[in-house]
């Protein structure tokens, strides 16, 4: 594995941390709590992985923060943005 990248997703509904999902290597996942356990795994094998943050637009930004803190909790230091311009 050369980086992880999670996609954060929001689905469209009411401000409900229900509408949030995130996506790791093609699964899903329905909480941030099951986001964590997968970082700490991961964490055990190798800090040094790039974590890349892939964020929908429409994510409200404290959960992007709720994900970029559970990362650096985890034990990641080299944690990436994917950015789009839009023209």
């Amino acid at each position: 594995m050369e980086q992880l990248l999670i996609k954060v997703l929001w689905q469209d509904g009411m401000d409900n941390p229900t509408n949030v999902r995130w996506v790791i290597h093609e699964r899903t996942y329905n909480s941030l709590a099951q986001v964590r356990e997968l970082l700490a795994a991961v964490a055990e094998i190798d800090t040094s992985l790039p974590v890349v943050l892939d964020i929908d637009g429409r994510v409200p930004l404290y959960h992007v923060i709720d994900l970029y803190d559970a990362c650096r909790l985890a034990g990641f230091d080299r944690i990436q943005f994917v950015a789009s311009i839009d023209t």
